[in-house]
């Protein structure tokens, strides 16, 4: 059994997560979970494919293999472990039916068909740019709002939800992605930390699923019901909140 932690060196491991998660986003964006897919590989290899200086290349995955991000198997040889294997893209690739309408600001929208192509689904995505705040795509089956809301005021949110009410063909769903807000503070310090970062940077807050309740009955809808994406460490305590035009 591991001993009591060291409060400071809990505190500086707090003070210095950002490092881990920047070094996370880096070998996301350079592709490295999907060129590990297949099995373990030299570090020359990973940085021919990625165009990366295979020096500064090492220091970072050896970075993420001390935080068990990745698997340091030899010298210079790195393989997935079980968190890294959550990076692999393949999000669509199991639905082909599935047909979508990316929605977001034009300049947002700008470089989204070369990711949706080299994910293998653009053909199955229009792009439309425009503001969620004048009106948004009309007649789909469901308007997917992922971790839309936190970043607005109630009264900004209820203007988002309001559009795509008048939007929605009958029948259709709203759906929002949010994390989960629980009453512990222990238990909800993930979403606490979020809340912190809304009121700082952007505006907005956090919620609980009561007061998402209160804002879809002010936008047209009421809740239909409250899904937990799971414990999972992948399910990040998402839940998905569904609710119907009244």
């Amino acid at each position: 059994m591991d001993g009591p932690v060291d409060p400071r060196q809990h505190l500086l491991n707090l003070v210095r997560g950002y490092r881990i998660s920047q070094a996370i986003y880096v070998a996301t964006r350079l592709g490295i979970p999907d060129l590990l897919a297949d099995g373990p590989r030299e570090i020359e290899a990973l940085a021919h494919a990625t165009g990366s200086h295979p020096p500064s290349l090492r220091r970072v995955l050896v970075f993420l293999a001390g935080v068990g991000v990745l698997d340091k198997v030899g010298p210079d040889r790195f393989a997935l472990t079980p968190v890294a294997a959550r990076l692999r893209t393949g999000v669509l690739e199991r639905y082909p039916r599935l047909r979508g309408i990316l929605f977001d600001q034009p300049h947002v929208i700008e470089d989204a068909q070369q990711i949706l192509d080299e994910a293998g689904v653009g053909a199955r995505c229009e792009l439309v740019g425009g503001s969620f705040f004048d009106a948004v795509p009309a007649g789909a089956d469901a308007y997917i709002l992922r971790g839309i809301m936190p970043g607005f005021e109630d009264d900004q949110a209820v203007a988002i939800l309001t559009n795509c009410r008048r939007a929605m063909a009958a029948g259709a769903r709203v759906l929002l992605v949010e994390r989960y807000l629980a009453t512990d503070p222990h238990e909800a310090l993930p979403v606490l930390i979020s809340d912190l970062e809304m009121l700082v940077n952007v505006g907005g807050r956090e919620r609980t699923t009561d007061e998402y309740a209160t804002l879809l009955a002010r936008g047209g809808f009421r809740l239909v019901q409250s899904i937990s994406l799971g414990r999972l460490p992948e399910a990040m305590g998402y839940h998905l909140i569904e609710a119907q035009p009244v």
